[in-house]
């Protein structure tokens, strides 16, 4: 017996397929708890940032998680109108791109040869 077979009278998706859901749902809860992890590291800077105390910081964190799961709602409406793996490939893409312009915009401002396009 195998982890991920497909058996006669199995309800729900083939064994292939139920091995990459659980894969796209481990992904997920993953880049959850980063997200989430992620904003309380740099919480005390955003506090000090927006020169906010400690107790105020805490719903820093809180407003991030209710935006992250109001979007949920919303592109669960969207994935309808499109299909799902369009709406999940154009996220990943998108995650992609602002994560390589993150990375590129340190090199630009170092670059004296874009002196003329910085801010």
């Amino acid at each position: 017996m195998r982890l991920f077979e497909t058996r006669p009278g199995d309800d729900g998706l083939p064994g292939p397929e139920r091995a990459l859901a659980v894969l796209a749902l481990v992904t997920g809860t993953l880049m959850a708890v980063v997200d989430t992890t992620m904003i309380n590291l740099a919480l005390p800077t955003i506090a000090a940032d927006l020169n906010v105390s400690a107790s105020r910081a805490v719903w820093i964190t809180n407003l991030f998680q209710v935006v992250c799961a109001a979007f949920l709602l919303v592109f669960a409406g969207i994935s309808e109108l499109i299909t799902r793996r369009r709406l999940y490939l154009f996220g990943l893409a998108t995650f992609v791109v602002a994560a390589l312009g993150l990375r590129y915009r340190v090199i630009w401002k170092r670059c004296w040869y874009f002196a003329p396009f910085r801010d």
